[in-house]
């Protein structure tokens, strides 16, 4: 598995004190993450080149605790660097700086602050409550026109005790909220009980909890992951792995993920569920249900196909289906029919559709079935009885005659 932390390009800053003759700027760092197993980790840092023409090479910096680093390596010139033999569990901050031949330093470049987790305990969201919303993998994307309240979706996963939800911000130009909520009330973004909203134009950071607004906190760029995440009690904000807000507000037994998006095309993407388990005793179930059979797709008007299949079974039982149009999934339902409303007049459509069980197994989609919308009716007026006889004539002209 792989994860990408992307940090805010910071302006180089020249350092005078260094020597006369060249300054050492900060570097400015890129920093992706994936784990190994479940006892050791290790963190591939990238960073921007420095540009200084006595330049001799760069060092990186680590520990477990902020701006308190344990243990540097000398790099050289290289521009990334990957660091072996880290803990499951445990939180790293990682820096890096650049020196001359002369052995003067920069300071620090941006900290990045990261948990290595044990790739058993993400889970990809699954989705379910889609309100107008195509879902890609663990992303959604939105269709409907730009508002609150006509877009969001919510996790088919819900989890007690520690851990929260994660997502990257693949956009700087929509609006968009996620967090984590007791239960999924609707797509309005005042009804997520904690959730990190991005601006759309990458300059803000806010919090909002049951639709109050926490406080801003700085800006974003394309890259960047976000966190919202219980430990203990306790709801805590972060960005990049750095916790940039704690919530004053106890959270509940019982949470899963709640999002809403304003703009149309607006992404959330890359959602999972980090160190949580699942709600649900006893042994794993790993069994996917049969595959939905007999799909069955008619027309009914020219803008309206509807679906019906037979049902599925499982071992422990069929929570839902997903519908998909052409390749993307479009919805979920708790039944064997659908209607999909909304389509184009004289076009052709072809779907599929798989079901899925309460602990997110999801079986082989059926065999694709399409069909064609009825043709649209144009709106013009159709003339009848334009024929008027020379008898009908002649009475017209009499009766006017008598009418003068």
């Amino acid at each position: 598995m792989s994860t990408n932390y992307t940090s805010s390009k910071l302006k180089k800053t020249k350092f005078s004190c260094f020597h006369a003759f060249g300054f050492i700027s900060l570097v400015t760092l890129l920093l992706l993450i994936f784990t190994t197993n479940v006892y050791s980790a290790q963190v591939t840092v990238a960073w921007n080149p420095n540009s200084e023409d006595d330049l001799a090479g760069y060092k990186v910096y680590y520990g477990n605790s902020s701006w308190n680093y344990d243990t540097n390596i000398d790099v050289g010139y290289q521009t990334s660097y990957t660091i072996s033999g880290l803990v499951d569990g445990m939180d790293y901050y990682i820096t890096v700086t650049a020196y001359d031949f002369s052995g003067n330093e920069s300071g620090y470049s941006n900290e990045l602050g990261l948990t290595v987790n044990d790739p058993s305990t993400v889970i990809p969201a699954t989705w379910v409550d889609l309100v107008n919303v195509t879902v890609n993998g663990n992303s959604i994307t939105k269709t409907a026109p730009n508002a609150w309240g006509n877009g969001g979706a919510a996790s088919l996963e819900s989890f007690t005790g520690d851990g929260g939800v994660e997502f990257v911000a693949t956009q700087t130009n929509t609006r968009r909220m996620c967090g984590l909520s007791s239960t999924n009330t609707d797509a309005y973004y005042a009804s997520i009980e904690y959730a990190i909203w991005l601006s759309a134009h990458g300059e803000q950071i806010r919090v909002y909890e049951n639709g109050v607004r926490k406080g801003e906190f700085g800006s974003y760029q394309i890259g960047d992951r976000f966190m919202v995440e219980r430990v203990g009690s306790t709801i805590v904000y972060k960005k990049n792995g750095v916790i940039f807000y704690t919530s004053l507000t106890p959270a509940g037994s019982v949470l899963l993920v709640d999002c809403a998006i304003y703009d149309n095309g607006g992404e959330i993407s890359d959602v999972n569920l980090i160190g949580i388990t699942v709600i649900g005793g006893g042994p794993t179930d790993t069994t996917t249900p049969s595959t939905p059979d007999n799909l069955q797709v008619t027309a009914f008007s020219a803008s309206q196909i509807n679906l019906s299949w037979d049902a599925s079974t499982d071992d422990v039982g069929v929570t839902g289906y997903r519908i998909y149009r052409d390749g993307t999934q479009i919805d979920t339902t708790a039944s064997s029919t659908y209607q999909d409303t909304g389509l184009s007049a004289s076009t052709t459509y072809s779907y599929t559709v798989s079901a899925y069980d309460a602990t997110a197994n999801e079986s082989a989609q059926s065999t694709a079935a399409s069909d064609t919308t009825q043709e649209g009716t144009s709106g013009s007026i159709t003339w009848v009885n334009l024929v008027e006889s020379l008898a009908d004539k002649r009475a017209r002209c009499c009766l006017f005659c008598m009418y003068i």
